[in-house]
């Protein structure tokens, strides 16, 4: 009678290797994802500077050294990023007008969000949604009444569609 135990554990440890090939590849894939994000980040905080050298205001604000940035992420046919400066308002929604982040899904209202900065909180607004928009923080789901704080890692449900919020914050001094 022949022993299963040998094939038994041959089938284990290629399983188990199988298996640490495959989180070595996601985690590989999530970190080269995480610094295309970040070079686009600071290539967006480098194309401001030079725009506001260049344009003359009579208002000049003063100038930050660190910059917030984010960058919304989500899966459709593959995966779509975005990277914005969140200090004029990023606006997501149905119609491409007025919307930085146009959804064409018929959950989402014309006008269904926006994020913005406030001091060096990120805060996103439902507009009085039809379908409303709901963050979810590690375990944690909560319905935007009004205006709540984000941060780097939360995921926000608009329509059919589930965000993933990525916070940078950038030294503009060594740009």
């Amino acid at each position: 009678m022949n022993n299963p135990v040998p094939l038994i554990i041959i089938i284990a440890v290629l399983s188990c290797a199988a298996a640490a090939i495959t989180l070595a590849v996601s985690s590989n894939r999530k970190k080269t994802a995480m610094k295309e994000l970040k070079n686009a980040a600071k290539k967006l905080v480098k194309e401001q500077r030079l725009n506001d050298s260049l344009i003359e205001k009579k208002n000049r604000k003063t100038q930050e050294r660190y910059r917030m940035i984010i960058a919304l992420s989500w899966k459709e046919n593959e995966k779509v990023s975005y990277v914005f400066d969140p200090s004029e308002g990023v606006r997501i929604g149905r119609q491409p007008e007025g919307n930085q982040v146009m959804i064409p899904d018929d959950e989402v209202s014309m006008q269904h969000c926006v994020f913005y900065r406030h001091g060096n909180d990120l805060l996103l607004e439902d507009l009085r949604s039809t379908n409303g928009t709901m963050v979810i923080h590690g375990f944690q789901k909560s319905w935007v009444r009004g205006r709540t704080k984000v941060y780097d890692g939360d995921r926000i449900l608009i329509g059919n569609k589930q965000m993933l919020v990525n916070v940078f914050w950038i030294d503009s001094a060594f740009l």
